[in-house]
């Protein structure tokens, strides 16, 4: 997906988003890391918006002249690479500064992470799981 939308950065940065197209859940293209990104728009202000990358699993606020339409061919070519979930029977907030440490290290340097799904979810938390060692 990357590097389509590298190859397609000039053609596709020519369609600004529309003021009708800057409302929430709209997909959209943003400027990240010297690329494009596919992205889902949270929250819409006048100068800047809130947006989810979808491939990347992260948000972040960014200037809405950064923020292009997306072509439903490029939408529909891959579903999302990142799956926003939370860890069942886990609250975040009671977890210590080491505890959150740890959990990252074994999340990042992973080759295969194996979760199994409940099929419910948290507000928007995402969906509750368990990792499989």
């Amino acid at each position: 997906m990357e590097r389509i939308l590298s190859y397609c950065d000039d053609k596709l940065c020519r369609h600004p988003l529309l003021d009708s197209q800057c409302r929430p859940d709209h997909a959209c293209l943003v400027r990240f890391e010297d690329g494009l990104a596919r992205a889902t728009i949270g929250v819409s202000g006048a100068l800047e918006m809130q947006v989810y990358l979808v491939d990347y699993g992260r948000s972040l606020f960014i200037s809405r002249t950064e923020c292009f339409a997306m072509p439903k061919c490029i939408a529909q070519y891959a579903p999302p690479l990142a799956h926003n979930c939370t860890l069942n029977d886990v609250d975040s907030r009671a977890l210590d500064h080491a505890a959150v440490k740890a959990f990252h290290e074994k999340i990042v340097t992973a080759s295969e992470l194996f979760l199994k799904c409940y099929g419910e979810s948290r507000r928007r938390h995402g969906e509750l799981v368990d990792i499989i060692d």
